[in-house]
């Protein structure tokens, strides 16, 4: 039930705390576009990315060989979901943890580089002992039509960790733009929160009146209600008598009492 004024019986409007300057701040300046675009390429790379790791897992199984496309790309995935996530969330703190994530996908972007540019170096490298790779080179390249000696595999596979590659290098360059725009959103915000007191509460988070509800009035007269005659009866208000002077011949009138 709504609680009601006691004089006027008229609705109390009850106020709802709003958000602080600086998180409206955030939410105004944060450029959600150009974040949505950073996870919408960081989705097509992790795919792209994924992908490579694949072919160049069908191509040789045993060289060059890390699986680092796969558990990378678990994590890439997780990243660009919470690009989308923050966007919807809107508040500084889903944007924080995007930042996190960005973080951890910078790093690991920078795993893949590693051993992407170890790979090119020597597209040979085995990880697995050097009789397993000898022993199991001539089964894997007889066992696909287009393996037939090891000028294939480096015609095929070195091409395939240049595009994962890649792939690493622009994901690096996307989440430095991301941190590099929660940085620059961070500054403005403390800068504009220095200028407005922080208790103060905005415009437009007010909550909208009823239609047809107007303030009350201050009313002038006493919130005391008058005092009534002692021999007044119980309920009834009575007013005290008066008297009048008559204008001719100077005889005074006392008028009754008025009930109501």
């Amino acid at each position: 039930m709504q609680p009601v004024q006691p004089w006027t019986g008229r609705p109390v409007m009850i106020a709802v705390p709003g958000r602080t300057p600086r998180q409206q701040m955030w939410r105004k300046t944060f450029p959600r576009g150009i974040a949505a675009l950073i996870g919408t390429c960081q989705m097509f790379l992790t795919f792209g990315i994924l992908a490579c790791e694949t072919l160049s897992m069908i191509v040789d199984f045993y060289h060059a060989m890390l699986f680092v496309g796969y558990w990378a790309g678990a994590f890439f995935t997780i990243t660009w979901i919470s690009v989308y996530g923050s966007l919807c969330c809107k508040g500084r703190g889903c944007t924080t943890y995007t930042l996190v994530t960005q973080v951890i996908c910078l790093c690991l972007a920078i795993c893949v580089l590693v051993i992407d540019i170890s790979f090119l170096s020597n597209p040979f490298l085995c990880f697995y002992g050097t009789y397993t790779c000898t022993s199991s080179s001539s089964t894997t390249y007889t066992s696909w039509s287009f393996l037939a000696s090891t000028s294939d595999i480096y015609n095929l596979k070195v091409p395939i960790l240049k595009g994962q590659l890649a792939g690493a290098v622009l994901m690096l360059v996307l989440a430095i733009i991301y941190i590099i725009l929660y940085i620059v959103t961070a500054v403005k915000v403390r800068g504009h929160s220095n200028a407005i007191p922080e208790n103060r509460i905005p415009l437009q988070t007010k909550v909208p009146t009823t239609v047809g509800y107007q303030e009350p009035q201050v009313s002038s007269y006493s919130s005391t209600p008058p005092s009534l005659p002692i021999n007044a009866k119980r309920g009834l208000a009575t007013e005290p008598e008066e008297e009048i002077e008559c204008y001719n011949c100077h005889n005074k009138i006392t008028l009754p009492q008025r009930r109501y």
